[in-house]
C-alpha cells in the first residue's frame, strides 16, 4: 500500500525520528510544498494488529516492573503512563497506536508514548516501519522516497 507525507522540510523526519503517513493522500496534501512516499510491504513493515500481542504483554510487564530507558526516566502522571494508578490499561495503550485518523488524532504517535513504543517494541524487533488502520509510521529515512 502506498502512504503519503507532505512538508515544507527538506527533512522527511520530524524532529521524533519518525515520519507520518495517511493513506489518504488528499488529507494531507495540504501539510507543504513536498511530498514523500512510502511503500509498505511484508518486508519492510510490521501491521499494528501483528504487534497487539506483544505490546500488550509488554506494557503489562512494564507497568508491573517499572518503566526504562528515555521514556522510562521522563516517565510523569501524564495520562499514557500513570503507573501508580495504572491509569491506562494495556488494550487502551494499543489501541492508542491504531488511532481510526491518523491526520486527525495521531494518538501515542504524537506523545512521549512513542518513545516507549520505540525502545522497547520497533527497535529491539528491528522493525522500521508500522501501518495502522489508515497511516504509517516509519523510522527509517531510507525507506521513504521523495516525489518529484
Amino acid at each position: 500500500m502506498l502512504y503519503h507525507r507532505f512538508t515544507n522540510s527538506s527533512n522527511v523526519m520530524s524532529n521524533w525520528g519518525h515520519a507520518m503517513f495517511a493513506a489518504n493522500r488528499d488529507a494531507v496534501e495540504n501539510y507543504g510544498s513536498k511530498e514523500f512516499i512510502f511503500k509498505s510491504s511484508r518486508d519492510n513493515s510490521k501491521t499494528i494488529k501483528s504487534l497487539k500481542s506483544l505490546i500488550i504483554k509488554t506494557w503489562k510487564y512494564d507497568q508491573k516492573n517499572g518503566f526504562t530507558g528515555d521514556f522510562g526516566n521522563g516517565c510523569t502522571d501524564d495520562y499514557y503512563y500513570n503507573v501508580k494508578d495504572n491509569a491506562v490499561d494495556a488494550i487502551s495503550i494499543y489501541n492508542s497506536f491504531d488511532p481510526s485518523s491518523v491526520v486527525e488524532s495521531a494518538d501515542a504517535w504524537d506523545s512521549e508514548l512513542y518513545q516507549w513504543f520505540w525502545e522497547r517494541i520497533a527497535e529491539p524487533n528491528g522493525i522500521m516501519a508500522v501501518t495502522t488502520q489508515d497511516g504509517a509510521i516509519v523510522f527509517d529515512a531510507d525507506l521513504i522516497k521523495e516525489v518529484c
